[in-house]
């Protein structure tokens, strides 16, 4: 997965960390890699102080090959330098919405762990800056939120217009093999 978000660009890689360029794209460097994670799982720019940009990582993609993150990384400088906020717990992030005029206020969907249980899930919000989370949304420790949307009223709850939680626990191979021999293999559900 790619992510290109303004000029300057930062770039993000599913298992590649963050990549930046000051010049259209012709040239590129990693700016991502002092950190102890690589996967990535998305960015986003505040609109109203484009020098902050958000880092949620861990890839949420179901694919063949998932590497957990290790929380939400906040960067001041246009993304050159990174610190790490929080939510290490969380694994996959898979939205990060910044408010559009405060850009203390930030909204985190964290899909969770991939191959365990863990309450660490649901979406999150800060009104700090990433100083403090708090969970604004939990439904179990086997379901997580992957992405959302924003209604026009951004900083109620109520306006938010549609979070997809999605049911996903990966099962280890011989996990799986006894599920479907046994007839008890759990099916991911989306609610």
């Amino acid at each position: 997965d790619v992510t290109i978000t303004a000029i300057p660009s930062n770039f993000a890689t599913a298992a590649g960390g963050i990549w930046k360029s000051t010049n259209n794209g012709t040239t590129w460097r990693p700016v991502f890699d002092n950190q102890r994670v690589i996967s990535m799982g998305m960015l986003a720019i505040a609109p109203s102080d484009t020098m902050q940009v958000w880092a949620g990582s861990g890839e949420p993609n179901s694919r063949n090959s998932v590497s957990p993150g290790g929380g939400i990384y906040k960067s001041t400088d246009g993304g050159i330098t990174w610190k790490l906020m929080g939510l290490e717990k969380t694994q996959t992030i898979g939205r990060i919405q910044v408010h559009p005029t405060n850009p203390n206020i930030v909204y985190v969907a964290a899909l969770g762990a991939i191959w365990n249980a863990n309450k660490e899930r649901g979406l999150y919000k800060t009104t700090d800056g990433g100083t403090t989370w708090e969970l604004i949304k939990f439904i179990s420790d086997k379901a997580g939120v992957v992405d959302f949307a924003r209604g026009k009223g951004f900083c109620s709850l109520p306006a938010m217009a549609a979070a997809p939680v999605l049911s996903a626990l990966r099962l280890f191979p011989e996990d799986f093999e006894h599920h479907v021999r046994t007839g008890t293999c759990p099916a991911a559900q989306r609610r």
